[in-house]
């Protein structure tokens, strides 16, 4: 019986290891293993300490949190920044990388909001990340708590007094050779004052994960699907999630006279591309994988 709750033990440490392969998280409550700063401009408005607002009154783990301003109202004409940085150490294929967190929003009705976005090293431009190719899933908010600002750029707004456990998922096949990832939590506000909280966040934490837990978006027996065909110009590129390393090479749009339209390089196995500028007609697009190349036709239609 010992030696059976023994092996037990060891099999469970090895499916943790394999399961998590890394892991750092920032709670604001002590020396903890992520880096995390604020812009310097003076007009910064992100703090760190005990929330004492009347929506924002804890944090999810107590004391501190991050909060933009832990007593005042945010002011109007702002863009604060908070900025978080992971270390890319990955030891192994086929999973993910998440960066979660805990948030609550309150955001008048005018054009304010949270906006996030990623970069995978410290000279890649800033991307949001939600209508992102090169993000796999965004999920945990409430879909009427997210909207475009008058900028164009994807944001949280509105109120949402619930603490919200928020996943931003990554291919680690993908970033695994990037040697950082930042993570940006920038608020903005317009020359409208009002009286609301802002954006709280809490409990934010790093990991590479396997068993990937989200659905596999192709069914079983089909390596890739390409559409929708006809299109109007978005195409998604979907191929089959397997426990090793697997990316996308290289993607090509052929015309009908055999000239290559679009070309683009490595990509996650999740990804979508846009030829909605190019003139209506039949295209081939083909995608190479590191395991193995099809083609398939489509038709670009109004």
């Amino acid at each position: 019986m010992i030696r059976l709750i023994s092996l037990l033990l060891i099999f469970c440490s090895l499916f943790w290891q394999t399961a998590v392969a890394q892991y750092s998280y920032q709670y604001f409550d002590g020396q903890e293993g992520m880096h995390y700063y604020a812009d310097s401009t003076q007009s910064n408005v992100w703090q760190v300490g005990p929330p004492q607002k009347s929506i924002f009154n804890a944090a999810s783990t107590h004391p501190n949190a991050a909060v933009t301003d832990t007593v005042n109202y945010y002011p109007e004409n702002n863009e604060s920044t908070l900025t978080f940085e992971v270390s890319n150490d990955y030891g192994f294929y086929g999973g993910y990388t998440t960066i979660n967190w805990r948030q609550k929003i309150d955001f008048g009705p005018s054009n304010d909001g949270g906006i996030v976005e990623i970069r995978s090293n410290d000279t890649s431009e800033w991307a949001n990340i939600f209508d992102n190719p090169y993000v796999y899933e965004v999920f945990g908010f409430v879909p009427e708590n997210l909207g475009t600002l008058s900028t164009g750029d994807w944001a949280f707004s509105g109120t949402d007094t619930l603490w919200r456990h928020i996943w931003l998922c990554l291919e680690s096949d993908f970033y695994a050779t990037d040697l950082s990832l930042q993570i940006r939590f920038r608020m903005v506000s317009d020359d409208i004052a009002s009286e609301h909280e802002g954006w709280m966040i809490d409990n934010l934490a790093y990991e590479t994960i396997f068993p990937h837990t989200l659905e596999d978006l192709v069914a079983d027996g089909i390596y890739m699907t390409v559409g929708p065909n006809p299109t109007s110009g978005r195409i998604q590129i979907l191929s089959e999630k397997i426990p090793d390393y697997h990316i996308i090479e290289s993607i090509e749009v052929w015309n009908m006279q055999g000239r290559a339209v679009r070309q683009y390089g490595k990509s996650p196995t999740k990804f979508w591309i846009d030829i909605g500028d190019l003139p209506k007609g039949v295209y081939f697009i083909k995608v190479k994988t590191n395991l193995r190349e099809e083609t398939f036709k489509v038709l670009l239609q109004p």
